[in-house]
Parts: C-alpha cells; structure tokens; sequence
C-alpha cells in the first residue's frame, strides 16, 4: 500500500489540471456559489495555496480540499 492510500479504498493526490472537470462539478453538486472549472484552474498557480483531491480506485474525484495562506 502506498503512503497516501488509506485502508478506506482511496488516494491522496495533489490537485491537477486533469482533474478540473470532476472538482467543478462536485462544486456544482455542493455549493449554491461553486467556483468555476477557471477559478480552480487559478490556484494551480497561487503559490500561496496548496489542493488535495481524495480518488477512488477508478480515479473518479470523491472529495478535494483547500488550504491558502494568508498573512
């Protein structure tokens, strides 16, 4: 097992382009105000911000989280 996978059935993996699409509509599917698939692409580029996505065994996106630094 690798370290970032977990006994539950799935990975950690840091945010990437590819998965873009599934995180805008998972942001779609939970929030009245969801960030566009643009607004995601944005903090690829933030330095101050880091994005890790949760996938299942088939690679489809199961949750993401966010962290941004600000001071």
């Amino acid at each position: 097992m690798r370290d970032t996978e977990m006994a539950t059935g799935y990975t950690l993996a840091p945010m990437t382009l590819e998965l873009i699409p599934q995180l805008a509509e998972l942001e779609r599917q939970c929030f009245s105000k969801p960030w566009s698939e643009e607004m995601l692409a944005e903090e690829l580029e933030n330095v101050c911000a880091s994005f890790i996505v949760a996938l299942g065994d088939n690679g489809q996106v199961l949750g993401y989280a966010g962290l941004s630094v600000v001071a």
